[in-house]
């Protein structure tokens, strides 16, 4: 049950990603915002490359080595991702209030 709500977790956050780029692409050239634009654009990328590798073992499409499967933490696993999901969260919200404000003309 735990695998399952992990990588429903990782689903989740790979979609947040690319929602969060999606926007961000639009501040590349805005003059206030493009080096931070850029910052989290990279290290989303960066972030969703690792999730992305990790995905196919622990939703079994990926044969995992038991000799490196008693290295996971199961639990330690899930805070991780809980606390990726929080920072995502906060970061969904920060990119929608970068948009409705430069929206409305600021």
């Amino acid at each position: 049950m735990e695998a399952i709500r992990l990588a429903a977790s990782l689903t989740g956050l790979l979609t947040a990603g690319a929602h969060v780029i999606m926007i961000l692409k639009q501040y590349f050239s805005h003059p206030y915002m493009a080096t931070l634009a850029q910052t989290v654009h990279s290290e989303i990328h960066d972030f969703s490359f690792a999730l992305t590798k990790l995905k196919p073992l622990i939703d079994g499409t990926e044969p995992l080595n038991s000799a490196r499967a008693i290295h996971i933490d199961i639990g330690q696993l899930s805070m991780t991702i809980a606390g990726c999901m929080f920072t995502f969260s906060v970061l969904e919200k920060e990119v929608d209030s970068m948009n409705a404000m430069l929206a409305g003309g600021r």
